[in-house]
């Protein structure tokens, strides 16, 4: 039977990726993506929502939560019992969770592309707001990279390129997702990948109530993850446009292959400080198997390069033409 790391070159290369055999002395990472499990250390042992129908959700197992909203696994009467994901949120949250859940559910809604996480709808139901969701079985690529990190140069290429090109479908409509970064990476047991949480995306032209009055942002604002941020990211949220996403790309790149993100700060401002005036770490002396072309397409879209120098396009920023 062919080694995972020949396997995996394989599959880049009927994907047309002109990319060579790994050498038999590398060994590729063990298999390390397991379908969420919830136990009683994730959640309560017994969640009010489980049993409950939202959205024509029936729900059954709890995946998560945040600061924001919760996600729930369960089946959907609506699509003839396929199993799918619900985001919740209370009614009664702050008005800006519920302006970003709103933007999150329609943006969502308006992208259909096979890496990026789907919407498939989006409401009221009680005392809830909700969104169904593609149902991913996987880990987010950041516990992926806990474990692994620094990752096979294959893999950091199959991953650099399916995230360039859900970018760019997202680009191509006016979409700028402000939040590129690993948690926000599902990859499932196959290496399939789908880019999700548009909650802090800028939809340019977008619907009049979301894009005038409802802003997440106002002049001067910043946000974000401020590792994988722009340095004019930190100046100003709401101007950045498709080059903001293509920096989040190639820290995302470097730290696959590094092992780590080019930088660490106590602060956001001195996070900032370094984006903007300090070159990043040699990637030739951390990832010395990886080809220049995928160390250039980091190096390309990473710290110490203004927008201008920043590759024109998502497809171009991971070398997909």
């Amino acid at each position: 039977m062919p080694r995972r790391h020949e396997r995996v070159a394989a599959n880049l290369r009927g994907r047309g990726a002109a990319i060579p055999p790994l050498s038999p002395r590398v060994e590729a990472p063990p298999a390390l993506l397991r379908p969420r499990v919830v136990t009683g250390l994730e959640s309560p042992p017994v969640d009010p929502m489980i049993g409950r129908t939202v959205g024509g959700i029936v729900i059954d197992q709890k995946l998560g939560s945040g600061g924001m909203a919760a996600v729930y696994a369960g089946r959907d009467d609506q699509a003839g019992g396929a199993r799918r994901a619900i985001k919740v949120l209370s009614v009664a949250s702050p008005d800006s969770f519920q302006v970003r859940f709103e933007r999150e559910a329609r943006i969502g809604q308006s992208l259909e592309h096979p890496l990026i996480v789907r919407v498939h709808r989006h409401g009221t139901s009680g005392d809830f707001r909700y969104m169904v969701m593609d149902l991913v079985e996987g880990e987010d690529l950041a516990r992926v990279m806990r474990k692994a990190a620094p990752m096979h140069w294959p893999l950091v290429a199959t991953i650099g390129r399916d995230i360039a090109l859900a970018l760019g479908h997202a680009h191509q409509r006016g979409i700028v997702h402000r939040d590129v970064k690993p948690q926000n990476v599902i990859v499932d047991a196959q290496w399939r990948l789908k880019l999700a949480d548009f909650g802090l995306a800028h939809w340019r032209d977008g619907p009049p109530d979301l894009a005038n009055g409802a802003s997440l942002t106002a002049t001067g604002d910043a946000f974000g993850t401020p590792a994988y941020m722009a340095p004019e990211q930190f100046r100003d949220a709401k101007s950045v446009g498709p080059a903001a996403d293509l920096y989040s790309l190639g820290i995302l790149l470097f730290e696959g292959l590094a092992g780590r993100v080019p930088f660490h700060a106590s602060s956001p401002v001195d996070l900032a400080r370094l984006h903007r005036d300090v070159a990043p770490p040699s990637l030739e002396a951390l990832a010395a198997e990886a080809p220049d072309r995928l160390r250039g397409s980091s190096r390309s879209a990473s710290p110490g390069r203004s927008r201008l120098e920043r590759p024109g396009s998502a497809a171009a920023g991971a070398g997909c033409r």
